[in-house]
């Protein structure tokens, strides 16, 4: 095994141990909760995993860079807008609005991301070695079916929850006059944002739908 490979093995390793933690805290904190309420154990979900997340969800910038490098075979734009729009999520509108931490919607996302990222990460582990078993290849290219929507719907509430809490505090905005005469404002940019992810969906969604189907077609099930 070659420097590169090695440090693939060792990246795929710890986004495995990291996104599996923060789905065992997720599951730990609803089923020790003291109320039957999810809405309202969903407060303290942020609290409980936000700097697993933090951490792990701004590692896969190196996701970006590995395609770039020609480490891993991905094509670049669409590794490169996935990556954006998770740490944008994680590390601009969550982060900066208590509204959206608080918001069931950011349980729900969580639960998506770390589920999808630890059966994904074992996935590209076990495929390094050729020791995949076909269980585990059926849920890498299956569970999107119901994930992805869900993540999706729960990513995008949780911008459309912080955006009146953008609007009236102004947080994230650099209004002119500056010394780079630029101006930015993020209740704007959260607008278009959203507005982006329409076209998007149904092509990644039916793009996911074919690997499924190459992937998971007959002749390739070798375990």
């Amino acid at each position: 095994m070659g420097l590169g490979s090695a440090y693939i093995l060792a990246y795929n390793v710890a986004q495995t141990v990291g996104w599996g933690i923060i789905l065992y805290k997720l599951i730990h904190t609803y089923a020790t909760a003291q109320t039957d309420d999810v809405f309202e154990t969903a407060k303290s979900v942020w609290g409980v995993t936000s700097t697993l997340v933090l951490w792990f969800q701004n590692a896969a910038v190196l996701e970006v860079v590995n395609v770039m490098l020609g480490l891993v075979r991905a094509g670049l734009v669409t590794t490169f807008m996935q990556v954006l729009s998770r740490v944008i999520l994680v590390s601009a509108v969550a982060l900066i609005c208590p509204p959206t931490q608080v918001s069931w919607a950011f349980s729900t996302m969580i639960f998506c991301w770390s589920l999808t990222e630890t059966i994904r990460y074992t996935y590209y582990i076990t495929e390094t070695f050729k020791i995949t078993p076909f269980a585990l290849k059926w849920l890498r290219y299956s569970l999107f079916i119901v994930l992805y929507p869900l993540g999706v719907a729960s990513e995008i509430m949780c911008v459309v929850v912080a955006m009146p809490y953008v609007a009236e505090t102004n947080i994230g905005n650099f209004p002119l006059p500056n010394k780079w005469n630029i101006s930015f404002n993020f209740y704007y940019f959260l607008v278009v944002w959203l507005i982006c992810y329409l076209p998007g969906l149904p092509k990644l969604y039916t793009h996911m739908l074919s690997q499924r189907r190459t992937h998971l077609s007959s002749k390739d099930k070798t375990h």
